[in-house]
C-alpha cells in the first residue's frame, strides 16, 4: 500500500471516529461525569471495604446515604427556600422604590430612567406572560424531564462504575507492557487517589462554605439567607 493510500485511510478512520464521537457527545459527557463521580467516591468505598464491608454493600451504603442527605436537604430547605425566593420577587418593587429615593447618583439614575415603574409593570405582567406562554411551559417541562432522565442515567452509570472500578483498574493495567505493568498500576492508583481527593475536597469545601455563609447571614439578619448561602456554596 502506498504512502498516499495509507494517509487517506488514516484520515478517513480519524474522520469517522470524530463523527461518531460527535453524534454521541452528550452520552459521552454523561459517561465521563459518572466515571468522575465513581472515582471520587473510590476512597470512601475503599475505606468501607477495608473495615470488612463487601464492595457492593459499601457502594449501596454510600449512594443510599447520598440519597438520604439530598432528600433531607430538600425537605428542610425546600419550603423556606420557596418562601424566601417568592418574598424576594415580591419585594423587588419596594427595593427599586427605595433606590429611587436615594440622593446620590444611583437614585438619580433610577429616577431618570423610571426604573421603579418599569419593575412594577414587569412584576404585574408576570401572571399574564406566564398564562400566554404555554409553549414555553411545555418546553421547560420537556427540559426538566430530559434533565431528570440524564440525572438518572448518571446515577446508574456511577453505581455501575463504582462496582466495577476495581476490575476496570486491573484491566487497564494490561495496556502497559509486561515490564511496566507494576509501574502502570502504581500510576493508575495514584491518579484515582488524586481525583478522589480532589472531588471529595471540593464537595467538603462547598458544604463548609454554604454552612458558614448561612450562619453568618443568619447572625447578621440578612434577608433571604438560605438562597444566598446556597449560591455561595455552589459558586
Amino acid at each position: 500500500m502506498s504512502y498516499l493510500a495509507r494517509a487517506t485511510l488514516v484520515v478517513l478512520i480519524v474522520t469517522s471516529i470524530y463523527q461518531a464521537a460527535a453524534d454521541v457527545s452528550q452520552t459521552l459527557v454523561l459517561v465521563v461525569i459518572a466515571l468522575v463521580i465513581a472515582v471520587g467516591l473510590e476512597p470512601a468505598v475503599s475505606w468501607l471495604v477495608g473495615i470488612g464491608m463487601r464492595r457492593g454493600l459499601a457502594v449501596a451504603a454510600l449512594f443510599l446515604a447520598a440519597a438520604l442527605i439530598v432528600s433531607l436537604f430538600v425537605f428542610l430547605v425546600g419550603p423556606p427556600l420557596v418562601r424566601q425566593i417568592s418574598g424576594l420577587a415580591d419585594d423587588i418593587p419596594r427595593y427599586a422604590s427605595d433606590l429611587a429615593r436615594r440622593s446620590d447618583w444611583i437614585g438619580r439614575y433610577v429616577r431618570e430612567h423610571d426604573i421603579a415603574a418599569r419593575v412594577e409593570e414587569f412584576v404585574a405582567d408576570i401572571p399574564s406572560k406566564v398564562a400566554a406562554s404555554f409553549g414555553t411551559i411545555v418546553g421547560v417541562a420537556g427540559r426538566i424531564g430530559s434533565g431528570t432522565f440524564q440525572l438518572a442515567t448518571v446515577v446508574v452509570l456511577s453505581i455501575y462504575f463504582s462496582l466495577s472500578l476495581e476490575r476496570m483498574r486491573k484491566r487497564a493495567v494490561l495496556v502497559f507492557t509486561a515490564d511496566r505493568r507494576e509501574q502502570g498500576e502504581r500510576l493508575l492508583n495514584r491518579a484515582v487517589d488524586k481525583i478522589g481527593g480532589y472531588v471529595g475536597g471540593n464537595l467538603a469545601t462547598s458544604g463548609v462554605c454554604a454552612v458558614l455563609a448561612l450562619i453568618a447571614l443568619l447572625i447578621a439578619g440578612v434577608p433571604f439567607a438560605i438562597p444566598l448561602a446556597l449560591w455561595a456554596g455552589i459558586a
